[in-house]
């Protein structure tokens, strides 16, 4: 998807309705500066607002996925390519959420070997007490972070069914 055309085409309809993003924004119950990021291309508005927004705007689905005004001969065609790129758009989320998802298993296993060495060396020291405590919190808190990406694992396999 071509956040950018998207965004200036959002941009232009909504200045041919004589509307500020702040219009825009208040229909919609969001900021002006969520409007926009949109114009800008640095993001897509929320599937929940894509209705509702291309109802204001005076346009369709379609014509918003496509960054102009789809005529009816184009209008199938713009279709397949809509939800082709939107598939593809999909697939690149759920890569990225499976990377991140493993690069914290790994990163959060190589930092929680640390801590249980550190825990290990405070003791072979005899410095029980506080260091202890605080290896055992950040053991717990590192473990947290180890779930949180094997959940992102889990997701990014479901979103793939």
């Amino acid at each position: 998807m071509d956040t950018i055309k998207i965004g200036k085409f959002i941009a232009r309809t909504r200045k041919q309705h004589n509307m500020t993003q702040r219009q825009i924004a208040d229909l919609l119950f969001i900021s002006d500066k969520t409007v926009s990021k949109w114009e800008c291309g640095k993001g897509l508005p929320d599937v929940s607002l894509m209705i509702p927004l291309c109802g204001i705007l005076q346009i369709t689905v379609n014509d918003l996925f496509a960054g102009e005004k789809v005529s009816e001969n184009d209008y199938s065609e713009k279709v397949e390519d809509n939800i082709i790129a939107l598939v593809e758009e999909n697939d690149k989320i759920i890569k990225e959420l499976r990377f991140r998802g493993w690069l914290t298993v790994i990163l959060g296993a190589f930092v929680l070997m640390g801590v249980i060495y550190a825990s290990k060396v405070l003791a072979d020291n005899g410095l029980y007490g506080i260091p202890q405590i605080a290896t055992a919190g950040m053991s717990g808190f590192i473990g947290i972070i180890i779930a949180n990406g094997v959940i992102s694992i889990i997701k990014g396999k479901k979103r793939l069914r």
